[in-house]
């Protein structure tokens, strides 16, 4: 009885990994920075901005990230997310395949469009870039350099707990979502 009941767990558990599961993309070292940083700035934003704005700030082009961060309320790390990296992956090579920098698809699909025909949650935000490093990406992401805080506010949001990222040809894509 006993050697019944361990086989009968472990073949469905063998079928379904063996059923095309995916595990998620290993980040490169460029996206893991972004991760970490993005992970960095939501759970200790005061750090962040000492570490990584200052300087922006003193030389007046930091769109006032510096100041926000210092007065944000940290929040819980970003995850990792399969669908929003499937999501991400597809732009940026879209993208790079276009040699575009835009957030429609070059067959003309929207962005919502495009990431619900990966995700089942609720996307909140797409970022791209295009020439960056992981760090000057995001840098620049969080101190918003279209002197905008749409990117930042998506990215220190603690209702977001998503993420996606991917870089292909020097293009980037991040979907955020919850």
């Amino acid at each position: 009885m006993l050697k019944r009941k361990v086989i009968t767990l472990f073949i469905p558990l063998f079928l379904v990994a063996g059923l095309g599961c995916q595990p998620l993309k290993e980040l490169d070292s460029n996206e893991q920075k972004v991760f970490d940083l993005f992970n960095s700035a939501r759970t200790n934003p005061a750090q962040f901005a000492e570490d990584h704005l200052k300087t922006a700030y003193e030389s007046g082009y930091d769109n006032g990230s510096y100041n926000d961060l210092l007065n944000s309320t940290p929040c819980s790390k970003l995850v990792l997310n399969d669908q929003l990296m499937e999501a991400a992956e597809a732009h940026s090579k879209d993208m790079a395949s276009c040699d575009t920098l835009q957030h429609e698809s070059c067959d003309g699909t929207t962005v919502l469009q495009r990431i619900n025909s990966y995700y089942d949650g609720i996307a909140f935000d797409e970022l791209i870039a295009f020439g960056f490093t992981g760090k000057e990406a995001a840098v620049a992401w969080i101190i918003d350099v279209n002197n905008s805080t749409d990117n930042r506010d998506a990215i220190m949001n603690c209702s977001n707990t998503e993420i996606g990222i991917s870089l292909h040809n020097e293009y980037w894509t991040i979907v955020i979502g919850r």
